[in-house]
C-alpha cells in the first residue's frame, strides 16, 4: 500500500490540505501529526480536500474529530472538500457529515470562507451545504 502523501498551502483566512491516499490504522498518525505541525493557528479555517481519498476508517475518522474539536474550542472550523464516495458514506454513516462544513471542491470552499469572513466579524461560515453520495455542495 503507497503511503499517504499530504502537501500545505496557507491561505488569509485558511490552511489547505492536501491528503491523498487512504486515511486508516497505519497512516492515520501521520495525517494526525501533520495536521499539528501545519495548522498553527485553531482558530483559522482547516480545509482538507479529500478528492484523493478513495477509503477512510474508523482511525480517519478520529482524526477527523480530533482536529474539529481543536478548532471548535479555538474557534475556527473544519471543512471537508471533494470527499470521495466511500468516506462520505462513512460520514453519513455515523452522522458526523453534520459537524464538517461540506464542499465539492478546494475551491468552493475558499471560496465560502472568504465570502463569510468578508460578511461576519467572526468568519462564521453557514454549515447549511447540501450534502450528497460523494459529500456536499456548496449553496450557492
Amino acid at each position: 500500500m503507497p503511503a499517504l502523501r499530504m502537501h500545505t498551502s496557507h491561505h488569509a483566512d485558511a490552511t489547505v490540505i492536501t491528503v491523498a491516499g487512504e486515511i486508516d490504522l497505519a497512516s492515520a498518525p501521520a495525517l494526525h501529526r501533520f495536521i499539528a505541525e501545519t495548522h498553527q493557528t485553531p482558530a483559522a479555517h482547516l480545509v482538507l480536500d479529500l478528492a484523493e481519498v478513495p477509503f477512510m476508517d474508523s482511525m480517519g475518522l478520529r482524526v477527523l474529530l480530533e482536529a474539529y474539536t481543536a478548532a471548535e474550542q479555538h474557534g475556527g472550523a473544519v471543512h471537508l472538500a471533494a470527499v470521495q464516495r466511500a468516506p462520505a458514506r462513512l460520514l453519513q454513516l455515523t452522522r458526523l457529515h453534520e459537524r464538517f462544513r461540506l464542499h465539492a471542491s478546494t475551491q468552493l470552499a475558499l471560496a465560502a470562507i472568504a465570502t463569510a469572513s468578508a460578511t461576519t466579524p467572526s468568519g462564521a461560515v453557514d454549515g447549511g451545504a447540501l450534502r450528497g453520495p460523494r459529500g456536499a455542495t456548496d449553496p450557492s
